[in-house]
């Protein structure tokens, strides 16, 4: 065939084409391997961030095909933590910006996975239309950057110290602990150098440790550092050579051995202690095999260490205990308890000895038992002081009982006496019913004479009896006590004039005063005031009443106040009882209150206390004034006294015994009488009162409100009204606490019958 024009060019442009289209088949299937063999994904969006192409390669890294991915949105695949930032970025490409970033993906098995990617922004005609990228799983570098955290972290928060040093002794590393123990701040601390913080004793050892370190590879050793503030602690050091990014070194880890040390000291200390103690310590193992003993047990049994160390404690056996003691004694021990008791035992030369043990069980952190600890003293001696002293106490005891005994009688007596004489004051001579009160009083008062011998039972020293005037042992006995008290502690006397004189023994007299003033004067450890009042006082039936072993008739009150700490209603109950003391160990024995007692008692008179929790204590001492000293009284009972009035009175007291009888004899002598126990019923009772109201006759101590409130609160409606307080404590003492002004109307608890109708009228008229 001819050929035409122009057909040998075609010819030749189609085998030009074919031939490009080859290459071009060629450079594609090189480009596809290539993309198919890169560790990056090469990715597009559209501007609708739906994946227009994705490498074949990110089958690989998430699981996903390119089909599965192409037409979704690229949001679908990135970890919600990491959504909104990825969002952000894309639009930042939108608008034409190139970028990078790390997020994390899901794959198609869910697992979560980092990548680093880069973007640029794709243009058509000028306007973005898309985005290209290259992603790179980075995840394998973010475990490690984590594991290189989490081991920073563990090291920071390691307890020991851990450092690293070059062979010159320059810090290369510490972490927190050694900052912490140091005192530096980090860069402080890897500024200097090890020989800085070594005390001379380890500087001087520095040289050795390195030699072995360099030779060994390792050492362990004890060093000294100095803190910051120039304090020193020991350190137990584990040191060992390293590379250091290629660079010899090396790596010490320390521990803070100051707890470790002082528990050592402790131990020698406790170890002196046991040796050094007059206490027998006996350790023996599970089986009873004595691994231990203290010099004591030497001393106590006569056996040496050696001796007894690998025997059993049988040694000692005496044979007067039979094998049921020492069978319930292995019973305690073994079901872990404490066995406690006496054991009589024999010494090494013959003699018998009791003494006194508690034995422990000794267990392991699991609660095994691994040894047994006892701890016993030779009480032969105690023994034979408490058969002694056996005798003494059971003679006290029976004092006590009697006291008791005395207690419930006369709260029995007192109203029998009391209400009985009441009835013989209102019976005619020739009334018939006389005779029959008159030995109903008769026997009241043999039953009161036998409580008084009662309560002078057991109390058996010889005295001294002679005249006495108090005033003038008071007065001379001053200077005595000013030498004896603390210069803190003031001084002061009230004896009035014209005491009559009381039958004693003046040393026995003095020992009371004495021991009731230094009993105040421990009351009062930041100083205060001493007081001392006498007076001549008539105790009625109402105060025998209230007293066991009282005998109304005239006194000499001798009134001891201190303004110290005071004691509760407990504290008062057991006051004057043997060995009763409120001090701590070594500081009192507990007798000097018991002996004043015992002391009164025998010369007949009598001693109360009076005290309220920080407003001090006041001691009243009533001995008795002989017949001979005064007029004769009659043996007929006293006459009513003739003390009349119409006036009202409201009585506040929160003793029931002390209201009632109160408000019994101020009704006898014409008063309109309102009772109440407390100032808060005071207020009621008020309130349905409409008529006058002429005095207020209230206690000054009570629990709601004290008697000054009281008078305050009714002097509003009443403002006229007058006050009489009346207390257990002096006024001296009173008004020096506050509670109620000094010179104020004032009786003083106990009062009888005739004083408290008086000094109401007293006030009355005022």
């Amino acid at each position: 065939m001819p050929s035409q024009p122009g057909y040998e060019e075609l010819k030749q442009k189609v085998r030009a084409l074919e031939q490009e289209n080859a290459r071009l088949n060629a450079d594609k299937d090189n480009y596809k391997q290539l993309l198919e063999n890169l560790s990056e994904v090469v990715y597009s969006v559209n501007s609708d961030a739906c994946i227009t192409y994705i490498s074949p390669n990110v089958e690989r890294i998430t699981g996903y095909t390119p089909a599965e991915l192409i037409g979704r949105a690229f949001t679908d695949f990135v970890h919600p933590e990491d959504l909104a930032k990825r969002i952000e970025n894309f639009q930042h490409a939108l608008a034409g910006e190139e970028f990078s970033s790390e997020y994390r993906f899901i794959t198609k098995n869910n697992a979560c996975l980092w990548g680093y990617t880069r973007h640029k922004p794709v243009y058509e005609e000028g306007a973005v239309v898309g985005v290209q990228g290259v992603m790179v799983d980075i995840t394998g570098r973010k475990q490690a950057e984590e594991a290189l955290e989490t081991m920073a972290e563990m090291l920071d928060n390691a307890p020991n110290s851990i450092t690293v040093h070059d062979m010159n002794g320059r810090f290369l590393f510490a972490n927190r602990r050694t900052f912490e123990l140091h005192g530096y701040q980090p860069e402080e601390f890897l500024s200097i150098n090890l020989c800085d913080l070594d005390v001379p004793e380890s500087a001087a050892l520095l040289e050795e440790r390195f030699r072995r370190i360099r030779e060994e590879g390792e050492a362990r050793f004890e060093v000294a550092h100095y803190r910051r503030d120039g304090s020193t602690f020991p350190l137990e050091v584990h040191a060992k050579t390293i590379d250091w990014y290629g660079q010899p070194a090396v790596l010490s880890i320390a521990d803070d051995i100051t707890e470790r040390k002082q528990t050592q000291a402790e131990l020698e200390r406790l170890m002196s202690a046991i040796e050094q103690t007059r206490e027998v310590i006996v350790i023996t193992d599970t089986d009873g095999t004595i691994q231990f003993v203290n010099p004591a047990f030497e001393q106590v049994t006569g056996y040496t260490r050696e001796e007894a160390l690998g025997q059993n404690p049988r040694i000692l056996k005496s044979g007067e205990q039979d094998n049921a003691f020492y069978q319930q004694l292995w019973v305690t021990l073994t079901s872990g308890r404490t066995w406690h008791g006496r054991f009589i035992n024999r010494k090494k030369d013959g003699s018998l000895y009791t003494e006194e043990a508690a034995i422990s069980p000794v267990t392991d952190a699991s609660g095994r038992i691994i040894n047994y600890l006892a701890v016993k003293r030779d009480v032969t001696e105690e023994i034979k002081v408490e058969e002694q002293l056996y005798q003494a106490q059971k003679m006290e005891s029976i004092g006590r009982l009697a006291g008791g005994v005395a207690h419930d009688l006369n709260n029995l007596l007192s109203p029998i006496l009391g209400y009985g004489e009441m009835l013989l004051e209102d019976t005619p001579p020739n009334n018939p019913r006389r005779e029959p009160l008159e030995e109903v009083v008769s026997a009241g008062k043999r039953a009161q004479s036998l409580v008084r011998q009662l309560l002078a039972f057991s109390r058996r020293q010889s005295l001294q009896f002679q005249p006495i005037d108090v005033n003038d042992l008071l007065g001379d006995f001053k200077k005595l006590l000013r030498r004896t008290v603390r210069e803190d502690i003031e001084i002061h006397m009230r004896l009035p004039p014209r005491i009559p004189q009381v039958k004693g023994d003046l040393g026995q007299l003095e020992q009371v005063v004495m021991n009731l003033a230094v009993n105040s004067q421990d009351a009062m450890p930041n100083g205060g005031r001493l007081t001392i009042e006498t007076e001549q006082v008539e105790l009625d039936e109402d105060y025998a009443r209230k007293k066991r072993g009282v005998k109304p008739g005239p006194y000499v009150k001798v009134a001891i106040s201190d303004t110290g700490f005071g004691m509760d209603a407990d504290t008062l109950e057991h006051l004057f009882e043997p060995f009763f003391t409120t001090k701590e160990s070594g500081k009192g024995t507990g007798l000097g209150m018991s002996t004043a007692y015992g002391i009164v008692k025998q010369h007949g008179g009598n001693i109360w206390a009076y005290s309220e929790c920080g407003l001090g204590t006041t001691i009243k001492v009533y001995l008795p004034i002989p017949a001979e000293t005064l007029e004769k009284v009659s043996d007929s009972a006293p006459k009513q006294p003739e003390i009349r009035g119409s006036e009202t009175i409201l009585l506040v007291e929160d003793d029931r015994q002390v209201r009632n009888l109160a408000s019994i004899v101020l009704e006898r002598c014409g008063y309109t009488v309102l009772s109440a126990a407390s100032g808060e019923e005071a207020l009621s009772v008020l309130q349905s009162h409409t008529g006058e109201m002429h005095l207020l006759l209230t206690d000054v101590i009570m629990p709601d409100m004290n008697g000054k409130e009281v008078f305050e609160l009714i002097s509003e409606s009443w403002p006229d009204v007058r006050v009489l307080y009346m207390s257990g404590y002096t006024d001296d003492v009173i008004a020096h606490h506050g509670v109620i002004d000094a010179g104020v109307n004032f009786i003083e608890k106990p009062f009888n019958i005739k004083t408290l109708a008086t000094k109401v009228q007293e006030v009355l008229n005022q």
